[in-house]
């Protein structure tokens, strides 16, 4: 990767010779930078990147996998678009240019849409790493005492999660950890170039289900291990776990990627409060050994950030701005979206995150010290 900046096409223009190579994975990340902000603006160019994309996948061996008892697609009519990844990082940008991508200040809980949108800008983000990567750093510790190689197959496990809870077909005694074993088990002899095209093809079909299903993904609740919750936040979760263990895949590869942008990181920072809300209202009356009014009033800083506001009895607010915290109303809690979700993914400790607090600092230790549990392997 290379930190010259590119040569930014004229106001206006388009930006087709980068396509074909963005889609090849043969321009600089400067470049692939330029171009995906341009495909959310035009849709001339998102139409020509998606026609070519399929003709540019990183694989061509051809190598046929046979799929194992714990490796089972869902049952559901017509392939997976691997199109779909990008169209659905496409879905709720309109094609006029100067479209705001600012997150609005509107009620709590994503948009139709927004799950897929971060899901496919995650999927992308990770496939350029694995473009990059020369084929011996697979072997590489990534995390969890897991390979590259085997942490593709893990996000690629609980990808077929949450296949299986859209097609009901989930299994109610499996769990990530489960499936992950299982499949680094049946997998153990597939080469590098099937490991990743199994990977990004499972991406695809989830934004191919989601997209094609006729039902609203803000509404449509499904299961997956101890969560029910809509399908967008579903696939919230499934972009704020790829992007860390890209975080994780570009380390073991000396490799730097840039954060995600506003929109991502919004979408993330947003469902993380939302599933702390409950529990760290729990937390608080136990501390307390009663039940307050108190709330903690959370700003979050950078590209994506906003205003939430936690009450003991979980109710969360998107977009509020918290006031100067007065005396026996709760605390204040301020910090950088970025760092904030990195402590949520455990990748910072909460003791090293950059912030601001006031009035009851407790309520926001409290909060910090939660953020890690929603974390998995």
């Amino acid at each position: 990767m290379t930190p010259d900046p590119p040569e930014v096409p004229a106001g206006g223009s388009c930006v087709g010779d980068l396509v074909a190579a963005y889609v090849l994975g043969a321009c600089t990340a400067a470049e692939a930078d330029v171009v995906e902000t341009h495909l959310g603006h035009c849709a001339t160019c998102a139409a020509d990147a998606a026609r070519l994309l399929p003709a540019a996948l990183p694989w061509s061996s051809g190598t046929a996998v046979t799929a194992g008892p714990h490796d089972l697609e869902p049952p559901i009519d017509g392939p997976g678009s691997l199109t779909d990844v990008l169209t659905a990082a496409l879905a709720v940008w309109p094609s006029a240019p100067g479209f705001d991508l600012a997150p609005s200040s509107g009620p709590a809980g994503p948009a139709r849409g927004v799950g897929a949108a971060c899901y496919g800008n995650r999927v992308g983000a990770l496939d350029r790493v694995l473009i990059e990567m020369a084929p011996d750093l697979w072997s590489r510790p990534a995390a969890v005492g897991w390979s590259v190689r085997e942490l593709i197959l893990h996000l690629y496990a609980v990808d077929g999660l949450l296949l299986d809870a859209l097609s009901g077909h989930a299994a109610t005694d499996d769990d990530p950890l489960t499936r992950t074993l299982a499949v680094h088990d049946h997998a153990r002899d597939w080469p590098i170039e099937v490991v990743w095209q199994r990977w990004y093809e499972r991406a695809g079909r989830l934004c191919t289900v989601v997209n094609h299903s006729g039902r609203n993904p803000a509404a449509w609740v499904v299961t997956v291990g101890p969560l029910a919750a809509p399908v967008n936040d579903h696939l919230i979760a499934r972009a704020f776990e790829t992007w860390i263990h890209t975080r994780d895949v570009a380390a073991a590869a000396g490799l730097h990627p840039p954060d995600p942008g506003g929109f991502d990181l919004h979408a993330m920072a947003d469902l993380s409060l939302r599933l702390l809300a409950s529990p760290w209202a729990a937390t608080t009356a136990a501390r307390t050994g009663r039940s307050t009014d108190a709330a903690l009033h959370v700003t979050l800083t950078g590209p994506g950030g906003g205003s939430w506001t936690l009450d003991p009895v979980g109710a969360h607010e998107a977009g509020v701005a918290p006031g100067p915290a007065r005396p026996g109303s709760g605390g204040v809690l301020s910090a950088g979206i970025v760092e904030f979700c990195l402590v949520v993914g455990d990748r910072l400790p909460p003791s090293a995150l950059p912030r601001r607090t006031a009035g009851d600092d407790q309520l926001a230790a409290d909060l910090l010290a939660l953020a890690p549990s929603l974390s998995g392997p």
